[in-house]
C-alpha cells in the first residue's frame, strides 16, 4: 500500500492486481460469477467467450452474441437490428417481423417483401432463373435467363429488345397494340406483324425453301417462281 498512490496484491511474489487512478489494473486471468460495468474498460488482448455463453446488451438482455461451437449468433429481441457502415449510415436494416435491406451509401437498393424481393436500381447477373413471379420495369441480359415458368411482361407496349454485340442490326419484339409485331429498330421498319384475327404482314422478301400451303385467297403484285407450281385456278 502506497501512501497518496495505489494499493497492490501480489501472488507469490508476482504482482496481479492494483489500483489505479482511473480504476484498477489485473495482471493475468481474471474469474468472475458477474460483472457489472458503469464506466469504460480498455482491453489489450482477446475477451474469450465459452461456447454457449451469451454476452448480453441491454437491461432486458435485448441483444445477445453466442457461439453453440457449431454456429454464431446475434440475436436482437428488441426492436430493429442495423448494421451501420458510419455514424449516420446505416447499411444493413434488418426489421422484426418484416423487411431485411441492403444498402448503397444509405440508400435502399434490395429489400425482402411478403411475397418475394424488391430491387431498386439495376441489377447485373451472369444467368437469371425465375421459378415464380418477377415485376421489373427493364431487364438487360448480359448472360442467360431462364424462366420455369411463364414470363409476363405488362405495359402499354410491352417490348423485349434484342441487341447484337456484333453491331449487326437490333431487333424489337414487341405487342403494338394488340398486333404482334417484330421490328428491325435500327431502321424502325416492322418487318413483320400479326393481328388478333390471324392477319399477317411481313415487310421485305420471303424466302421460302420448302413447301408453301395457302388455303384461301392470294393477292401477290410479282411473283418469281423456279419450279413447279401446282394450282387449280390462275388468274393473271
Amino acid at each position: 500500500t502506497f501512501k497518496d498512490s495505489g494499493v497492490e496484491l501480489f501472488h507469490n511474489n508476482s504482482k496481479k492486481f492494483e489500483t489505479t487512478a482511473y480504476g484498477t489494473n489485473t495482471t493475468g486471468t481474471a474469474v468472475n460469477d458477474g460483472m457489472v460495468v458503469a464506466g469504460i474498460s480498455t482491453l489489450s488482448d482477446d475477451i474469450q467467450i465459452p461456447d454457449n455463453k451469451v454476452v448480453n446488451f441491454g437491461n432486458s438482455n435485448d441483444l445477445q452474441l453466442y457461439h453453440t461451437g457449431t454456429h454464431g449468433y446475434i440475436k436482437n429481441k428488441t426492436g430493429n437490428l442495423y448494421l451501420m457502415s458510419t455514424n449516420t449510415e446505416y447499411g444493413i436494416e434488418v426489421h422484426a417481423n418484416g423487411a431485411v435491406k441492403l444498402n448503397h451509401d444509405d440508400s435502399n437498393k434490395f429489400e425482402t417483401t411478403a411475397y418475394g424481393v424488391n430491387v431498386t436500381g439495376t441489377t447485373r447477373t451472369n444467368n437469371f432463373i425465375a421459378s415464380g413471379i418477377t415485376t421489373t420495369y427493364q431487364i438487360t441480359a448480359l448472360g442467360n435467363i431462364r424462366a420455369e415458368a411463364q414470363v409476363q411482361i405488362f405495359s402499354t407496349n410491352p417490348t423485349i429488345v434484342l441487341s447484337d454485340t456484333n453491331s449487326e442490326n437490333d431487333f424489337n419484339i414487341k405487342n403494338n397494340n394488340g398486333v404482334f409485331t417484330v421490328q428491325d429498330s435500327d431502321s424502325s421498319i416492322d418487318r413483320f406483324k400479326i393481328n388478333s384475327s390471324g392477319q399477317a404482314t411481313i415487310t421485305g422478301d420471303l424466302d421460302i425453301s420448302r413447301h408453301l400451303d395457302v388455303d384461301g385467297h392470294t393477292d401477290l403484285d410479282n411473283v418469281s417462281i423456279a419450279g413447279v407450281v401446282t394450282a387449280t385456278t390462275i388468274k393473271g
